[in-house]
C-alpha cells in the first residue's frame, strides 16, 4: 500500500487471511497504517466445524469439497482457531475472541448448495470432484431433500472473531 494513504481508526477483514501464505506477516503489515490504539478485527472461519453428520451425509460431502478445495490452494483450514496466536504474535493486545457455530436446519434453509455452485470452477480444478459427482443443478433440491428428510441440524460453519488493539 502506498505510504501516505495515512493511519485508520480500524482495520477489518473477513475471510482473507485464511489465503494469506503467513497470516502474522500479513497482519503486522498493517499495522502501520493503524492509529495508537486502534482497532484491528477480523472474521475467520474454520473447518473444524465439519463434523461428520450421518443424517445428512450430502450435507457433509458438500462441506468437504468446499474445505478439501480451500486446503488443495493452500488456504489455511484452522486460522479460525488460530486467530488469538495471529494476533499475539503480530504484537496486538487483544480485547476479545469468539467463534460461533452456525446451524442450518429444515426451517432455515441453507446456503450451502450456494457456495458450491460459487466454487465450482474452483473444486473441478483442484481434482476435488467432478461435474457429474456435484450435479449442481440437482444439489440444492437434493440437499433441501435430505434436509427435510432427516429433520436434523447441520453445522454449517464455525466462525471466529477476534479484535486487539495497538497499544502506544
Amino acid at each position: 500500500m502506498p505510504q501516505d494513504i495515512g493511519r485508520f481508526d480500524a482495520i477489518i477483514g473477513r475471510r482473507v487471511l485464511m489465503y494469506q501464505p503467513d497470516a502474522t506477516h500479513s497482519v503486522k503489515s498493517l499495522l502501520p497504517y493503524l492509529k495508537t490504539n486502534g482497532l484491528v478485527v477480523f472474521q475467520e472461519s474454520d473447518s473444524m466445524g465439519s463434523f461428520k453428520n450421518m443424517d445428512l451425509p450430502l450435507h457433509t460431502q458438500a462441506q468437504a469439497w468446499i474445505w478439501d478445495t480451500v486446503a488443495k490452494e493452500g488456504g489455511n483450514v484452522h486460522i479460525g482457531s488460530n486467530l488469538y496466536c495471529v494476533f499475539k504474535q503480530a504484537g496486538l493486545t487483544i480485547a476479545q475472541v469468539r467463534a460461533e457455530v452456525v446451524l442450518q436446519t429444515p426451517e432455515t434453509g441453507s446456503d450451502l448448495a450456494w457456495v458450491v455452485k460459487m466454487m465450482l470452477p474452483r473444486i473441478i480444478q483442484s481434482g476435488t470432484a467432478t461435474q457429474k459427482e456435484i450435479a449442481i443443478d440437482l444439489l440444492e433440491e437434493r440437499l433441501n431433500s435430505e434436509r427435510q428428510n432427516a429433520d436434523a441440524v447441520f453445522v454449517r460453519d464455525m466462525t471466529f472473531g477476534i479484535w486487539g488493539t495497538l497499544q502506544a
